[in-house]
């Protein structure tokens, strides 16, 4: 079985009350491309704070192996808050 690496982005926004929360993930071509577009996403203030991150899986399945984070950017909640 063929394994993909897939890379993404999950940014964090602050609502009307203060409360972050995630927004919609954004996949990504590569590592250096999830990197960048955390850092743009962050200081284009489109977002408080971003993850870059990898994860290998199975092309055809929906699971996938835990992230390797690659870049964590501005305010971001614990991992067991999102």
């Amino acid at each position: 079985m063929a394994h993909a690496q897939y890379h993404a982005v999950q940014p964090f926004v602050r609502g009307g009350r203060g409360v972050i929360s995630a927004a919609p993930i954004r996949q990504c071509p590569s590592a250096d491309a999830a990197k960048r577009l955390a850092e743009r996403l962050v200081g284009e203030k489109k977002a408080i704070g971003a993850l870059a991150y990898s994860r290998p899986g199975p092309s055809s399945a929906d699971e996938f192996a835990e992230p390797t984070f690659l870049a964590r950017i501005g305010e971001v909640p614990e991992t067991d808050e999102y």
